[in-house]
C-alpha cells in the first residue's frame, strides 16, 4: 500500500479551493486509477486542516498547521500508525 504526502492538498471538502493544487484534478485521476494501492493523501498548506473521504474512496488528511497552536502548547504533532493488514 502506499501513502501519498504533498505540500498542496488534492480534495477541496478536505480544504478549501483556493488551497489547492492547480492541477489536483490531473493528479487524482491518476491516484484513482492505482486506488487498490493508494490508500490516503496527505497535505499541509490550508492552516486550518481537514478531513474527507473522495467519491473514490480514497481518504485526504490535511494537517492542521502547528502556526495555530496556542502559546505553551507543545504538543503539535501527529503519529500515523500502519498495519500489515493494510489499515492505519
Amino acid at each position: 500500500k502506499a501513502l501519498v504526502f504533498t505540500h498542496a492538498p488534492l480534495c477541496c471538502a478536505a480544504s478549501r479551493p483556493s488551497a489547492l493544487v492547480w492541477n489536483a484534478d490531473e493528479i487524482l485521476a491518476v491516484l484513482h486509477r492505482h486506488g487498490d494501492t493508494v490508500v490516503a493523501v496527505f497535505a499541509g498548506h490550508d492552516h486550518d486542516g481537514g478531513y474527507a473521504v473522495d467519491g473514490a474512496g480514497l481518504q485526504h488528511v490535511t494537517l492542521a498547521s502547528p502556526l495555530g497552536v496556542a502559546d505553551g502548547v507543545d504538543d503539535c504533532c501527529a503519529v500515523l500508525d500502519c498495519y500489515d493488514a493494510g489499515w492505519a
